[in-house]
């Protein structure tokens, strides 16, 4: 080949998510993982925060629900197929969850106004 043939670079596969990552990258774009397994820290410990079961945690509406799922998304445990599930459960679950909320608050705040005008007449 000659100086302007010069060969590309061949796109590497992700071996944990399978997403197509730049030859010359060091983690892969999508889920974090080190493309060069020498690349990564030995005996490292994730995040904390990156516990499986706390981000489960934090998505229910008791928690903190929608508000969660940026943290969700950056975390290199779940897979981008996991993550969009999740996001979907997420907002069905919070939209049902505030729909039942003021499904029972409206009523009561509206039985609450009525026992007051009748004794405070406004």
């Amino acid at each position: 080949m000659g100086p302007l043939m010069e060969e590309l670079p061949t796109p590497a596969t992700c071996a944990g998510c399978g997403a197509f990552v730049p030859a010359h990258a060091a983690y892969c774009s999508q889920c974090g993982r080190p493309m060069h397994p020498t690349d990564a820290p030995a005996g490292r410990k994730p995040k904390w925060y990156y516990n499986q079961w706390l981000i489960l945690f934090l998505l229910t509406p008791v928690a903190l629900g929608p508000f969660a799922l940026p943290l969700l998304w950056k975390s290199p445990r779940f897979t981008p197929a996991a993550k969009l599930v999740l996001t979907l459960l997420t907002l069905v679950w919070t939209a049902a969850f505030v729909w039942y909320v003021m499904a029972k608050a409206v009523p009561a705040i509206q039985n609450e106004m009525r026992g007051l005008q009748s004794i405070y007449q406004f």
